[in-house]
């Protein structure tokens, strides 16, 4: 009862910690769930299962070390008052609906060695305004970081390969996009630019217009705008 600090700790009746199974600490919409809000997790960890920690709705802040490399799919899904999260150097991946609904987080940063934002990573996180990503980062999966309804504008970097379906879906004040590259010819061709992953859901169908939108290069130079 109350708030408190979840801390896992290094050494469990004398073996080291490595790992925190599935769903060790998740809860399901409708049940009481664990009223921690700080985790604190030790430096030999190295691996969460997927949902650990989903619903633990009294989280505020988490820190992943760099010796996980791993997040795992819907492991803070559900975390609706999680504002701070810290992801190591070392990660290289962020699974499936991993911070989907994480209503209270503002701003996340997604360090060069990520590779892969997985589908519907930041889904719903209603209140992000400001995503950071790092050179080194190659896909953005379908539905990554749709319903992002405060992000106005996101830092394509040079290594992107793909953009999913949907990535950027119902990114209601989003007008401006900027990619790491000097022209329209050296976009990815797999970044199916004007299709749904830049996408208006205000008529709530799939009927509705594509945003309007301008991508420019670093340097603030216009390579196209985007007007249906």
């Amino acid at each position: 009862k109350g708030s408190y600090t979840l801390e896992i700790p290094r050494f469990l009746n004398g073996y080291e910690v490595l790992g925190i199974e599935k769903g060790a600490f998740s809860s399901n919409e409708g049940e009481k769930a664990y009223s921690f809000d700080k985790l604190v997790l030790p430096d030999t960890l190295s691996s969460i299962g997927e949902k650990a920690f989903m619903n633990c709705k009294s989280l505020t802040e988490v820190s992943i070390n760099s010796v996980v490399t791993e997040i795992s799919d819907y492991v803070f899904s559900g975390c609706s008052s999680l504002k701070s999260i810290t992801i190591s150097d070392g990660v290289t991946s962020i699974g499936e609906e991993a911070f989907k609904s994480c209503s209270a987080l503002s701003e996340i940063s997604i360090p060069g060695s990520v590779k892969t934002i997985g589908e519907g990573a930041f889904e719903g996180c209603s209140n992000l305004g400001k995503v950071t990503l790092s050179k080194g980062l190659e896909s953005i999966e379908d539905e990554a970081f749709a319903s992002c309804i405060k992000l106005p504008t996101v830092l394509i970097p040079s290594t992107i390969t793909y953009i999913g379906y949907d990535a950027f879906y119902d990114c209601a004040i989003m007008t401006e996009i900027i990619i790491d590259k000097e022209d329209y010819m050296d976009v990815p061709a797999a970044i199916p630019w004007g299709a749904y992953e830049f996408y208006d859901k205000a008529l709530k169908s799939r009927s509705c217009k594509p945003y309007v939108f301008t991508l420019k290069n670093l340097q603030g130079v216009v390579i196209f705008i985007f007007n249906p």
